[in-house]
This record gives C-alpha cells, sequence and structure tokens, in this order.
C-alpha cells in the first residue's frame, strides 16, 4: 500500500466513513463514559475514605486516588518496556490497582482485631468511673485517657463529636459504624437499651466483660486447634510455586510455554484462580468464629 493508495476515492471514502462512525460512536457513549465514570469515582472514594477513617488516617483520597493510578501507569510502562505484552502488563496493571486498597483492608482488619481486644478492658474502666460518678460522658473520658491506641484514638474521637455538638448516643453510634465490630454492636445496643430503663449500667458493663473474656479465651483455644489446618493451607497454596520453580529450574522449556503463549497464559490464569478458591475453602473450613 503506497501513499497514492489514500488518493484513490474509493479509500478515501471508506476512511473518511471509517472516522465520522468512530466519532459518532465516541459521541454517542460519551454521556455513558462520563456517568460511569463519576459513579466510579464516587464509590472509590466512599470506600477508600471509610477505610482511612477505620484505620485513623489522615491521608487524603485524593492522594490515594492519584497514586493509586500512578502506580499503575508506572507498572504499564515498565511491562511495556520490559516487552512482556499487552496481556501479562494488563495483568500485572490490575493486581498494582488493587494493591493500595487490600493494604488499607488489611490495616482495617488488624486495627479492628486489636480494638475487639481492648474491648474488655475498656469495658472494666467504664464500669468502675459509672461506680464512682454516674456520667456515662465521664466514663467514656476516663477509658479515653487510660486506655491506648486505637481505642484511646476511637474515644477521642467520640469526646470529639459530643463536643461539636452531637449526643452521646450520636456519638456512639458513629463509633460503632466505624469499627463495624460485631462485639461493639452488642455493646452499643445494650448499653442504650440499659440506659433507656433506667438498669444499672455498671454492673451490665462488668457482665459484658466478663463475656467478652471467656469469648476470647475460647476464640483463642479454637485457633490453636485449627493451626494445623491453616498451616496445611498455607503449604498447599505454595506447593505449586515452589513446584514450578523447581521444574524451571530443571527444564525451562517444559514450562517456558505457560509464559510465552496465549494458551499458556489463560492456563495458567485458570491455574492461579483455582488454587486461590481451593486456599479459600480451606481457610474457610478452618476458621470457626465464636
Amino acid at each position: 500500500m503506497t501513499w497514492k493508495t489514500f488518493i484513490d476515492p474509493l479509500w478515501l471514502g471508506a476512511i473518511l466513513l471509517f472516522s465520522g462512525a468512530a466519532l459518532v460512536l465516541i459521541y454517542a457513549v460519551r454521556d455513558q463514559f462520563i456517568s460511569y465514570y463519576s459513579s466510579y469515582k464516587r464509590t472509590y472514594f466512599e470506600d477508600v475514605q471509610a477505610l482511612l477513617i477505620t484505620n485513623f488516617s489522615k491521608q487524603d483520597v485524593n492522594i490515594v486516588y492519584r497514586n493509586n493510578w500512578l502506580l499503575v501507569f508506572v507498572g504499564m510502562v515498565v511491562g511495556l518496556v520490559l516487552g512482556l505484552g499487552p496481556v501479562r502488563t494488563a495483568i500485572i496493571c490490575l493486581l498494582i490497582y488493587f494493591i493500595p486498597i487490600i493494604l488499607l483492608r488489611r490495616d482495617a482488619v488488624q486495627r479492628r482485631k486489636l480494638f475487639e481486644k481492648q474491648l474488655d478492658e475498656m469495658l472494666v474502666i467504664m464500669s468502675n468511673a459509672l461506680k464512682a460518678k454516674p456520667s456515662m460522658l465521664e466514663a467514656i473520658r476516663s477509658a479515653q485517657e487510660a486506655m491506648t491506641a486505637p481505642c484511646a484514638e476511637e474515644l477521642s474521637l467520640v469526646l470529639s463529636d459530643v463536643r461539636l455538638g452531637a449526643t452521646i448516643d450520636e456519638a456512639l453510634e458513629r463509633l460503632g459504624a466505624r469499627m463495624r465490630s460485631k462485639d461493639l454492636d452488642m455493646i452499643l445496643a445494650s448499653t442504650a437499651v440499659a440506659r433507656k430503663v433506667g438498669s444499672n449500667v455498671a454492673e451490665m458493663l462488668d457482665e459484658i466483660a466478663k463475656t467478652l473474656r471467656e469469648v476470647q479465651r475460647l476464640q483463642g483455644v479454637i485457633d490453636t486447634s485449627t493451626a494445623e489446618g491453616k498451616m496445611q493451607g498455607k503449604v498447599m497454596g505454595m506447593l505449586p510455586v515452589f513446584l514450578g520453580g523447581a521444574i524451571y529450574m530443571i527444564e525451562p522449556k517444559m514450562i517456558t510455554p505457560l509464559f510465552t503463549t496465549n494458551l499458556g497464559i489463560a492456563i495458567l490464569s485458570v491455574i492461579i484462580l483455582l488454587e486461590l478458591v481451593g486456599v479459600y475453602l480451606m481457610y474457610r473450613v478452618a476458621a470457626i468464629n465464636v
């Protein structure tokens, strides 16, 4: 095909027709694309903002969003420079995209677990404070001063909400929404009912603290009993990786097609998916919550 081909009326008409159809298609889906992008960005910001609040992090969600896409762009450039091809580059970019969110969720889970371990101690302090002075606000302040992070951080937010005009019940509801803890929800519901009916809140908090300590003890026993099953899941999950590495070192030609051909990449993707599903199911079987 030479430059004279493009002067031919038929070719020129085909090019113009294709260009016009492309412009019409772009214009037709423009509103849908803008609507989808706005919805995606709003959902992303809400989820990440909730995770940042749960982690008591002062990071700006806009910075997290920008750095997330910057990492994706860097992964795309590295993949293209290394000649990994569009499929593998796309997989790398997809993994990089989810890494920040996965790390935020992991930190949120770890912080929630640490918070739940401090609940019984917090309840004992609040109960003693209520016995000395029947004021829920003073009890929360006493617990906030005596506890360490993350419990002290969350209670400081409760006190800040009250200072800004919220009621104690509203501030505690926001605490429950931030932490998303079943144990905390039980405590808040019991406290709210006891305050409304005029029960002895201090004694109730003591009983809940005893119950939480017993639940944590039983959970520790169960974790010890299921540790072997979880370790088997880790070993079975890592076994294909080590086996594939050993085959690659002994006979590279046997395993290279998995990374260099489209069929091999498809098979490898299915293997990874099934492996992840298997590990997840093993963990679900071994995980027992009290």
